[in-house]
């Protein structure tokens, strides 16, 4: 679930099913996004509330323009993605899977970069920083003899 930056569209995903955009304030449906049955994972708005992203069993990451409910994207991840947000200043998107976080340019939809990380991390969760410098990631890692730790790293992603 996410709700755009001004308050206004309330994107749900219900699992199975398209991501649903609701108004916020009157509670009418505005918009189903797509006709697929797979499971959707992740939505979150550009900063602006022009797009919203979200991401399927298919381990790809589709942009919508919210207003018309077009894909005007797809960015083909190849891996299940369990976090996907938009940098603060709407340049960037990041995904995480367990074991790759990668950036995208928002506007183009081409890769950055990836960030491979340990195969004995998982559940990848994203968080920028204000100024859109740095990544964080909260992972968990899975301890011989049961239980995990939770490990929180900083990313710069300007260089």
């Amino acid at each position: 679930m996410a709700l755009s930056p001004d308050a206004a569209i309330l994107a749900i995903a219900y699992g199975h099913g398209p991501p649903i955009l609701w108004d916020a304030v009157s509670g009418a449906r505005l918009n189903i996004l797509g006709d697929h049955s797979d499971n959707v994972w992740v939505v979150a708005f550009s900063p602006d509330g022009a797009t919203l992203l979200s991401n399927y069993d298919d381990h790809a990451v589709r942009l919508w323009n919210t207003a018309s409910g077009v894909t005007t994207k797809v960015l083909e991840e190849g891996r299940n993605v369990n976090s996907a947000i938009y940098s603060p200043d709407g340049n960037m998107i990041a995904t995480g899977s367990d074991f790759v976080i990668t950036l995208w340019n928002a506007r183009d939809g081409l890769q950055l970069f990836s960030i491979f990380l340990a195969r004995d991390l998982s559940g990848c969760k994203l968080v920028f920083s204000p100024d859109s410098a740095f990544i964080s990631t909260i992972l968990y890692q899975d301890l011989t003899g049961g239980g995990f730790r939770s490990l929180i790293r900083l990313w710069d992603v300007t260089s």
